[in-house]
């Protein structure tokens, strides 16, 4: 399942990669088409400026300069004559319909004190042939006037077509017109010149350009795809079989692991079988009538104690039901005693290496917990105190309190010995101290500094009871093993 998923978040990663890129791609292809698009306009319209605008106005005014010369040569003119002579001047002001791209035609002429823009054959032949200076208005050519007027000197004075651009696509042709030499006027044309085919084919080849350019990438990527694939099923192969190996040595490696824990723990509550078995044989050496009582109750929980250290032998993990039950009862108090007067404190005379103080709150509540699992968590600290201050005299203090706003009861385990390393009260990457590491605390263990007390205490507290458990260093002197039991 785990590697369907693998297999699905990469095709999904694969193809938004390759989504992303072709959009990006695309964006770009595009912004550099239209700038070359733009590029290719503007070089097309200077193309046509240049070529196309001044060859045709040079042409017709050429053609009107000759056309007027010939004819101002001739002394008279017959009226057949002077109906040809009109009829090819309006053939001349006619370039807008044979040109489809000039618009507008008229010849501005000096006509007086003043030019005037003339676009009819008759007009100019009674200017020209016939020197008629009448008085002659053409509202139809303001704009081109208008022109002109600001242009007028840089044509007289160099005799140059000017063009004027309006809008980038609008061309305003000024051709001087100068028949035998002398500047009489210029011939104006309006050309607009249409781009449209131009346009149609460049975007055809764009189009045609990008459907190729993204199918060749889409096949670049669709081949990166298969190798990759291809590869990434030959690594998932090979790190199946490393793991199937890596599993099956980690496997491995935690039966032993669990093999030497639990033999351990065998051994550990062998001497405290051994501990209690001497207990019992001394009992039954003192037995006599007026005592039985005491040694019966005594000797009952001694068996039991026992029989509780063979039956954990028997399991890495004891049943639940074995350790809490409501058929249990347990006053903790009362066990706490039993423990410190039967067992640390059953000595010929007093000690002169430890004392036991003891402070009890009458309050606590019953808890449903076997006895006997309290004596395998409470004996194991008492006996670190003892063990681990055997170079100095030590007071060791056990106290219950009942704390019925938090419904709590907290045991505490306080001595003023020699305290604990700080660096075995450093926490592991899941946030537990090390002297409850069983790892950690068996690996000092030449001169009997540490031992499984700690470990066995914590385990059965914490993942049997559902209890915490914490240890610190005391701010005078000694340190504190803390239970909180909540009920």
């Amino acid at each position: 399942m785990l590697d369907k998923k693998n297999k699905t978040f990469v095709n999904i990663r694969f193809f938004l990669i390759v989504i992303v890129l072709i959009i990006v791609s695309q964006i770009i292809l595009t912004l550099y088409s239209n700038n070359a698009f733009n590029s290719f306009l503007m070089n097309s319209q200077d193309w046509y400026q240049n070529f196309s605008v001044k060859r045709m106005a040079n042409l017709t005014s050429t053609s009107l300069e000759l056309f007027v010369e010939t004819q101002m040569n001739q002394k008279e003119v017959s009226p057949t004559q002077k109906a040809k002579i009109i009829s090819s001047l309006n053939i001349i002001f006619s370039q807008n319909i044979m040109e489809k791209n000039a618009d507008e035609i008229c010849l501005i002429i000096h006509n007086g004190n003043k030019f005037v823009p003339i676009d009819d054959g008759e007009t100019l032949f009674n200017m020209l042939i016939e020197d008629l200076n009448n008085e002659y208005i053409d509202n139809n050519h303001l704009y081109a006037d208008s022109i002109f007027s600001e242009i007028k000197s840089e044509l007289i004075e160099n005799e140059r077509i000017k063009i004027v651009s309006e809008e980038k696509n609008i061309f305003h042709v000024f051709v001087p017109f100068v028949p035998n030499g002398e500047f009489m006027g210029a011939l104006y044309m309006k050309v607009i010149p249409n781009f449209s085919l131009l346009s149609q084919e460049f975007v055809a080849t764009y189009n045609q350009f990008s459907r190729l350019y993204i199918i060749i990438i889409f096949a670049g990527l669709m081949l990166i795809y298969i190798v990759f694939s291809y590869n990434l099923s030959q690594r998932d192969k090979a790190q199946k079989l490393a793991y199937a190996e890596h599993e099956k040595f980690l496997k491995e490696k935690i039966e032993r692991e669990k093999e030497n824990t639990f033999t351990k723990r065998i051994h550990h509550a062998y001497h405290k079988a051994e501990k209690i078995i001497g207990f019992i044989n001394n009992d039954l050496d003192v037995l006599e009538n007026n005592n039985i009582e005491e040694i019966k109750t005594r000797l009952s929980k001694y068996t039991n104690f026992v029989g509780r250290v063979i039956y954990d032998m028997k399991y890495y993990d004891p049943p639940l039901h074995s350790i809490i039950n409501p058929i249990f009862e347990t006053n903790l108090n009362e066990v706490c005693r039993f423990i410190i007067k039967h067992m640390f404190m059953r000595i010929y005379r007093k000690s002169s290496m430890y004392t036991i103080e003891e402070i009890y709150d009458d309050t606590i509540p019953i808890i449903n917990v076997n006895e006997f699992v309290i004596w395998e968590i409470v004996e194991p600290i008492i006996q670190n105190s003892i063990t681990h201050n055997s170079n100095k005299y030590v007071n060791i203090k056990v106290s219950t309190k009942y704390e019925s706003n938090k419904n709590k009861i907290f045991l505490k385990i306080k001595d003023d010995g020699n305290g604990i390393d700080p660096k075995m009260l450093e926490r592991n990457e899941d946030g537990i101290k090390k002297i409850f590491l069983e790892n950690i605390s068996t690996q000092n263990n030449d001169n009997q500094q540490y031992g499984l007390g700690c470990y066995i205490a914590y385990i059965l507290s914490t993942k049997y009871l559902g209890w915490k458990l914490d240890a610190v260093n005391n701010s005078t002197a000694g340190c504190s093993f803390i239970f909180e039991i909540p009920l």
